[in-house]
């Protein structure tokens, strides 16, 4: 059993971005990928972005799977403050430059 856990961010709204990558990443590397789609049943503030920013704090790594939005933004930005090594699967858009800060490897 994985007892470590990694923090998936992704889109999670509207247009839903699919986890599979992520999980077989986080599988490889040897974590449990905590899924804010699967774990948050309610994402009024603050309620939903106190319990991401949660399982953000119990994760060793991130795992960011573009496209990215607003939606989860801040958890990347809250990974680097955290010094969180956060894993990119693709690239990020040119235009999300802020995201690119950090402790960040791309695969």
């Amino acid at each position: 059993m994985l007892n470590k856990q990694a923090y998936f961010c992704a889109k999670c709204k509207n247009k839903k971005t699919s986890f599979i990558k992520a999980l077989k990443l986080a599988k490889k590397l040897g974590y449990k990928l905590w899924i804010p789609d699967k774990e948050v049943s309610d994402y009024s503030f603050p309620k939903g972005a106190l319990k991401c920013q949660k399982a953000i704090d119990k994760s060793e790594i991130v795992i960011c799977q573009p496209p990215i939005g607003r939606d989860c933004a801040w958890e990347l930005g809250y990974a680097v403050a955290k010094n969180k090594l956060i894993y990119v699967i693709g690239e990020l858009n040119f235009q999300d430059w802020m995201t690119k800060l950090g402790n960040i490897k791309y695969i």
